[in-house]
């Protein structure tokens, strides 16, 4: 029964579009065919009947109107339906323009949403789709296009393509919303260590932001505290005892030590000072023994040269006496 009641009220909410198509000179086109579409989905085709009317029951809506007839081009118009609706469509057989259509998808508002039309980084047309996401850009030189889509709240979408002249493209993008950024918690810092009797500094933030105004535990070497943060951000406490200091904040909990007497540095060493080398001292019974070795190099080549005589001296005197026995 529920289901027959939703049917019935369908039947009863939905309106009629009454589709009246003519060619040039009020011609009634009959036997044209009429589709109805939305979101690229055809939803129902019909023929142009004898009286050139074609009928759809319809919600109320955006609708795509396309237009086939031979030897005529594709004819797509965009339709409006508020109630019962009555149109009349043309078709020309010259359409010398190029043309974009299609609904985006993804926002739920369009109010400050538009589609561009742009070529060699100039901007040809601008169109700004209605209520429902619906566009039709007409009347564009053929050639290549970079469509842009943008909505508040989303990411923009480029889309390259090329346009024929007396051609209807289809573009239905979906836009993605953009995302939010991660909600940033408060971080709770202080120094690792300060000075006895120096001021530690703490800090809240969020983000970049400094959180004025919250309330910081303290644990000190002499008992609880507690600290606010000023505008700044900021939170200050003397550490007037040596110790541990303990800031807890939430859950967040950091520790300061608060150092007393400073160790004294030791001095760094000092590397021992280089001396020039002084050259060996000879003993009184040392010598020098470049002269001996000279003197020996001398007698030496005295040795090989006498040698050399003495055989030249043989040789004359053994060709002298074999001469002599001739």
């Amino acid at each position: 029964m529920f289901i027959l009641f939703a049917i019935l009220v369908s039947i009863a909410s939905a309106s009629t579009l009454a589709v009246k198509v003519t060619v040039t000179q009020d011609t009634l086109a009959v036997g044209t065919n009429v589709s109805v579409m939305t979101g690229g989905v055809v939803l129902e085709e019909k023929k142009a009947g004898s009286d050139g009317y074609a009928r759809f029951n319809l919600s109320d809506g955006s609708y795509f109107m396309q237009l086939r007839r031979y030897p005529y081009p594709l004819h797509v118009s965009l339709v409006e339906v508020k109630g019962n609706t009555e149109i009349t469509l043309t078709m020309r057989q010259l359409i010398s323009y190029a043309s974009a259509y299609g609904q985006i998808f993804g926002p739920s508002d369009f109010s400050n949403a538009s589609v561009s039309a742009y070529q060699n980084g100039l901007i040809v047309k601008r169109a700004a789709p209605n209520a429902h996401g619906f566009y039709l850009m007409s009347f564009l030189p053929e050639g290549e296009y970079e469509l842009e889509f943008i909505a508040p709240g989303f990411v923009t979408m480029k889309e390259k393509t090329y346009l024929l002249a007396a051609d209807f493209i289809e573009l239905s993008p979906t836009l993605e919303k953009f995302k939010e950024e991660e909600e940033h918690l408060p971080v709770l810092s202080a120094p690792g260590s300060v000075k006895q009797f120096s001021i530690i500094e703490v800090s809240i933030t969020k983000g970049l932001a400094p959180l004025s105004g919250e309330k910081i535990s303290v644990e000190t070497p002499s008992g609880k505290a507690e600290i606010n943060t000023g505008s700044d951000g900021k939170a200050r406490i003397n550490a007037a005892e040596a110790g541990t200091y303990k800031f807890t904040y939430q859950s967040q909990t950091v520790v300061t030590a608060a150092v007393g007497k400073e160790q004294e540095e030791e001095p760094e060493p000092v590397a021992p000072e280089l001396q020039p080398a002084q050259p060996p001292v000879q003993g009184p019974g040392q010598q020098d023994s470049g002269g001996g070795a000279l003197l020996f190099v001398v007698l030496a080549f005295l040795s090989v040269v006498g040698v050399a005589a003495i055989a030249i001296a043989a040789i004359s005197y053994l060709r002298g006496k074999k001469k002599h026995r001739k």
